[in-house]
């Protein structure tokens, strides 16, 4: 084999990477948190996740037969937020999705299907404490509803400071070792454990996630309330371990980015 040869394959090599590099929005870019099994995410030895059927929780894809991806949440009408590690994959919303068939997952009918506006998404992605997106999705192309008008309703936000002890609740879409669990719908509920600011504006709390988790959104297990979103494992059987998510009252860019979303693009009418 030539020098040359080797200098037109390396060159090229190298180049490959540097332009995949640059497209944020790759099809191949997979979320870190979904890839990495060596991150432990189950917080006291067992799966404590249960099989659920929550309507404001959908799964995130990059295309519709995709047998995994991250989760996210609906505000209001056709405004949703997730992770910023998932914006890679961020084209196709599930509502509604099935229990899964011999641990792969199945889609959920088109009718409970929205494509992502892509020019909508405004995410953060520096780590714990800043990984979050807010996004729009397009009118469903069969019913022509928007998830709200679908799904009879939606998540109210809290803006307030939430307090360390409170119990949170997590559904989202991650893996499974139980073959109808794989990728279906999920909910965990554990305490928040502390906070950090300073930068980091994480959440820390043991409540058990997996890969795909990712983007689920982080409530109040009692009002229903919306305080974050799911980002990080670290969550093991020490008490001093936790998972984690992004604050939506402590990162003022992810505060804002969610107002702006809620007030620009809907007009959001109170449930009586």
């Amino acid at each position: 084999m030539s020098v040359g040869f080797l200098s037109s394959l390396i060159f090229a090599v190298l180049f490959g990477i540097s332009a995949l590099a640059k497209d944020s929005y790759s099809r191949w870019e997979i979320p870190k948190a979904w890839d990495d099994d060596s991150v432990k995410t189950i917080c006291d030895g067992s799966d404590s996740r249960e099989l659920s059927e929550d309507k404001f929780a959908a799964r995130v894809l990059n295309k519709r037969n995709s047998n995994g991806g991250c989760s996210a949440t609906l505000l209001a009408n056709n405004c949703m937020v997730t992770a910023g590690h998932c914006v890679g994959i961020l084209k196709v919303i599930q509502f509604n999705v099935p229990e899964s068939r011999d641990s792969k997952a199945i889609p959920s009918a088109l009718e409970d299907e929205y494509q992502v506006d892509r020019s909508s998404i405004v995410y953060g992605q520096t780590g714990e404490g800043n990984d979050w997106a807010v996004f729009n999705v397009m009118e469903n192309a069969i019913t022509g509803l928007l998830p709200e008008e679908a799904q009879g309703g939606f998540i109210q936000v809290d803006y307030e400071v939430p307090e360390v002890g409170q119990v949170l609740q997590i559904s989202g879409y991650g893996s499974s070792e139980r073959p109808k669990s794989n990728f279906a719908q999920q909910t965990s509920f554990g305490p928040l454990v502390s906070m950090e600011a300073s930068g980091r504006y994480a959440l820390n709390y043991r409540a058990d996630t997996t890969g795909g988790n990712s983007g689920s959104g982080v409530r109040n297990a009692e009002t229903q309330a919306l305080i974050g979103v799911h980002s990080h494992g670290g969550c093991y059987s020490s008490d001093s371990t936790y998972n984690k998510g992004t604050s939506i009252a402590l990162n003022s860019r992810f505060r804002q980015a969610v107002e702006d979303c809620l007030e620009v693009s809907f007009v959001r009418v109170a449930n009586p």
